[in-house]
């Protein structure tokens, strides 16, 4: 699963990239109402062109932006001498729209113009891409003062600093854990964390130009340079700034800038201290009866949850709303879930027993023993009834009404519990004694694999080890995994992770089939007939090795000939891991299968192979998609799958004269050469030295 998830931000990243590229570095209409900052002497060049359905595409800052069809109607301004200020610079252009008769054979040129608001900043002034500093002109609220009956909303209380964040007037400010102003009503929006003291709090007129600011618990600014967003790490922050490209700043907690080699190696292996806090996930019962959980540990840097062994588990009172990736409140938290029932929302233990009543129109997760509620007009904290504040006694407003007798009839658990004091990233203890091959382990197995396959079965010991046993629970391949997957019927392999955390085929004697242990590892489902495994590097960046079915090394090319997967006319709705964000243009939905795309027709019938990294959706007007092959080129297909060019490229797409555009980007040039065909794939003519922009060129 990580490795999934892991293949999946690379997926996304791409195709963010590719987008970039496709669009000429420009961005939405909606955009232009941002503040576009510069330095003092800067050239800013301004441009407007055409867009369908009556879109505006626009660009700024120091790019240039090359109108790629002599036949575009564009404007472009150059803007120079500006002095330290604000100035508002507008562009007139036209823009063309579909011909009202549809047999027109030109579009209509419709006259318009855009504004952009610009604020010039010293030339010494270390923008680095963020927005210059700008504390909120409007502030409400006396420090001190009881706000707990005059807020329309409350969000979590955070243990690390001490602060509740609350709304009033559209402004939030935060409060103490009774309610008292601290930082006064100043801010458009905030974000609750519930890891580290830091408050993320937003400045701007409405969500298209809101910047982002940390603050302390006193409201004194910790970075005076505006982000798109933040991660703390102990005592580094990580921040980014998402305009046309991603850029990423990082500073120590006293707002000292450091570079990235200084922040990844302070970080290494840093994560997340949720040591009180576990997610829902698959119960070891596969029941929709029985909850599991897991702990939970956030890599800050890359982003991913790891995946620890499932700690426990618990049966909920009847007639629980089953909580949803989507909720929010789906973790334990200091012993405690928040749950819901006919919107009304209240709390259980983990005996599954309701410890706070379900009469709650809003209700926050645990953190240093509070819990932020809201009920009607009323707004407000409560404390913790199973793990309260450490100087505290439960709050007797938390016990359970009489309404819910009948569900505090529910057993308690009899799975094993972590211990309260227990930190991240600790292990049950190991056994004393395991047992060896043939022994009879039932009465020890704690854990079994829904699935039976080679005639194995996966099953954990004692909350601890995983090995495989036969039908008749007789131990076959000892106990000795942190974790072991169903066999492969196809293939007669299993993947497995080792105590170390890293992972290798086994053969049904137990014998690993790669000759070193990975990172993680992985085969095709549909079609198994290559496996491959990868390890990060300093950079956590993933380096794959790839290999037959019995552990011989080959070529990645190799690889990708055994793995081109389902056959065309054949039905794959049970294989697909995604479909397409757009879904059926043309009669066709591009589809993810096991990390490579195709199209499937209505019955989910796969219409065009599997065999791309990326597919877009077919357009109608053209009846063409453009799609990205294993090895980065791209393409453009008609409806049977062919392609629309001979020779693929670094960037292809479609213009709006009915055009193909495409162009390579040669390891280390500036320039480039566009080549522009028909729709049928055509020549037409080149438009050479072409910049490349300084983002997207190779090393």
């Amino acid at each position: 699963m990580r490795a999934k998830r892991m293949w999946l931000c690379s997926v996304l990243l791409s195709f963010l990239m590719f987008s970039v590229l496709a669009a000429g570095s420009v961005n939405s209409a909606s955009a232009a109402r941002s503040v576009l900052t510069v330095k003092v002497g800067e050239t800013i060049t301004l441009s407007c062109r055409e867009g369908r359905a009556e879109t505006h595409r626009w660009g700024g800052g120091s790019r240039d932006i090359l109108s790629i069809s002599p036949r575009s109607v564009s404007s472009q301004c150059d803007v120079t001498g500006v002095r330290p200020g604000t100035t508002t610079v507008t562009v007139s252009y036209k823009y063309m729209i579909a011909p009202a008769d549809p047999k027109a054979s030109t579009w209509d040129l419709t006259p318009d113009s855009m504004s952009w608001t610009i604020r010039v900043v010293p030339e010494d002034y270390a923008v680095d891409g963020a927005l210059p500093f700008a504390e909120p002109a409007v502030k409400r609220g006396v420090v001190g003062e009881d706000v707990s009956g005059s807020i329309d909303l409350i969000g979590s209380y955070n243990k690390y600093s001490g602060l509740v964040s609350v709304r009033r007037g559209n402004l939030w400010g935060f409060a103490d854990c009774n309610m008292k102003l601290v930082i006064p009503f100043q801010f458009d929006s905030v974000i609750s964390n519930d890891y580290h003291p830091y408050l993320e709090v937003a400045i701007g007129k409405d969500t298209s130009d809101w910047c982002w600011y940390l603050i302390d618990k006193n409201g004194n600014y910790i970075i005076k340079e505006g982000h798109s967003g933040y991660e703390v790490a102990g005592d580094y922050i990580y921040a980014f700034r998402v305009s046309s490209r991603r850029e990423e700043f990082f500073y120590k907690t006293d707002g000292t800038k450091v570079s990235r080699d200084e922040f990844e190696k302070a970080t290494d292996g840093w994560y997340r201290p949720y040591g009180d806090k576990f997610t829902i996930g698959v119960s070891p019962e596969h029941s929709a009866k029985v909850w599991g959980f897991y702990r939970q540990l956030v890599d800050v840097y890359v982003g991913c949850t790891v995946e620890e062994p499932y700690v426990f588990s618990v049966t909920p009172p009847e007639g629980l709303d089953h909580p949803s990736s989507k909720d929010r409140n789906r973790f334990f938290c200091e012993d405690v879930m928040v749950v819901s029932r006919n919107g009304q929302c209240g709390a259980i233990d983990k005996n599954g027993k309701i410890v706070i009543p379900i009469e709650y129109d809003l209700l926050r997760n645990s953190s240093g023993g509070y819990m932020a509620y809201g009920k009607g007009d009323e707004f407000g904290l409560l404390k913790n009834p199973v793990n309260p504040p450490a100087s505290a006694k439960p709050s007797t407003v938390t016990k359970p009404s009489t309404a819910t007798k009948p569900d505090t009839a529910t057993k308690p658990s009899t799975t094993t519990k972590p211990s309260v004091t227990e930190k991240p990233g600790t292990t049950i203890s190991k056994p004393a004694a395991l047992p060896k091959v043939g022994e009879t382990v039932t009465k020890r197995i704690t854990k079994r694999d829904e699935e039976m396959a080679c005639g194995l079965r996966a099953v954990q010991l004692d909350g601890y080890v995983w090995g495989y046993v036969d039908e008749k629970d007789k131990l076959v391949i000892p106990c000795k995994y942190k974790r072991a997957e169903t066999f492969e019927e196809r293939t007669g392999l299993a993947a497995v992770r080792f105590t170390d955390g890293k992972e290798n085929f086994i053969d049904t004697s137990g014998k690993t089939i790669l000759s070193q242990n990975y990172d993680a590892v992985s085969s095709v489902y549909w079609h198994p007939q290559a496996l491959y495994g990868f390890n990060y590097d300093d950079k956590h960046e993933a380096i794959f090795e790839y290999f037959d079915l019995k552990g011989n090394p080959i070529t990645e090319d190799q690889y990708h000939d055994l793995i081109f997967l389902p056959e065309v006319g054949t039905c794959v709705t049970r294989y697909v891991d995604y479909r397409g964000i757009w879904g059926e243009t043309m009669g066709l939905t591009p589809v993810n299968i096991d990390g490579y795309m195709g199209y499937v027709e209505k019955g989910d019938i796969l219409a065009i192979p599997c065999m791309y990294k990326l597919a877009g959706s077919f357009r109608e007007d053209f009846k063409v998609a453009r799609v990205t092959l294993v090895n980065g080129k791209q393409n453009l297909i008609d409806l049977k799958g062919n392609h629309l060019l001979k020779q693929n490229y670094d960037s292809v797409s479609e213009t709006l004269d009915g055009e193909i555009l495409a162009y390579d980007i040669p390891p280390g040039a500036t320039k480039t050469e566009y080549l522009f065909f028909d729709m049928e794939g055509n020549f037409l003519r080149s438009v050479k030295n072409v910049a490349i922009p300084k983002w997207a060129q190779k090393p």
